[in-house]
């Protein structure tokens, strides 16, 4: 069971030519004790020395191997969090260590969203939503500024369908109007859908790559993923969630 979370800032200060500190999970100092026992209470702002490039990723995983906790790491920018990320892809579970980015391709630029960076974004508040395994979380500012919906709302932008569901094309496309998808000729990112005929091309907020979903009258008959340049059909599946946008916007489910 997850107690807590800890949202961990590191504030270093480094001398040059000082060899940095190497950190195992089995290191027992007594600077590193101090450190979880600090980490543990929640304390607040907590100044470490001596630290540089990769050595920081290397205190993070041992902090995270002895604790109980979902811990945040919140960089100052996103090139030092991708480092810093790229670091414990080798010394964590894949599982648990997770990329939190910004919905934005610029910094200060809120017109145009990433398509891969929403899909991070959603896979971890679902994932953090739905299990109890601690996870450490490496992410930014401008990625942390972003409001969520809390988290009894997420269970109500979920659309679960399968093969030989029985529904109306109409009624398929109300869902979706409900969990504020946009109707588009094409779709071309997160939150679009469109119709011709009995086919639904549906972009989830849940998968890197649409769903076409093909009614034969009022039953679902097939379901597929899709290439966006090319419109050819992937892979095959029995059942998919259709995830609606977890951003808050001020989206009223009374």
């Amino acid at each position: 069971m997850i107690k807590s979370i800890t949202i961990l800032m590191i504030f270093v200060t480094m001398k040059k030519g000082v060899k940095p500190p190497y950190f195992t999970q089995d290191n027992k100092s007594l600077n590193l004790q101090k450190l979880q026992t600090s980490i543990d209470k929640s304390e607040s702002n907590i100044i470490l020395k001596g630290l540089y490039g990769s050595s920081k990723s290397f205190l993070i995983n041992s902090l995270f191997s002895n604790s109980n906790k979902n811990i945040y790491w919140i960089l100052e920018n996103k090139e030092s969090a991708g480092y810093h990320f790229n670091d414990l892809e080798g010394l964590i579970n894949e599982n648990q260590l997770y990329f939190f980015p910004s919905s934005y391709n610029r910094e200060n630029d809120f017109k145009k969203t990433n398509t891969q960076s929403i899909f991070l974004r959603t896979e971890l508040i679902r994932n953090l939503s739905s299990n109890s395994n601690k996870n450490l979380i490496v992410t930014y500012p401008e990625a942390v500024f972003e409001k969520i919906i809390i988290k009894k709302d997420i269970k109500k932008r979920f659309l679960k369908i399968k093969i030989e569901d029985i529904m109306s094309l109409e009624s398929f496309n109300e869902k979706l109007f409900d969990l504020e998808f946009n109707r588009e000729d094409f779709v071309v990112e997160p939150g679009d859908f469109s119709v011709r005929g009995g086919i639904v091309d549906v972009f989830s907020y849940s998968n890197n790559k649409p769903y076409r979903i093909e009614f034969f009258g009022d039953e679902i008959e097939s379901i597929r993923t899709f290439d966006i340049e090319t419109q050819i059909s992937n892979n095959t599946l029995k059942s998919v969630e259709i995830l609606g946008d977890l951003e808050n916007k001020g989206i009223d489910y009374q």
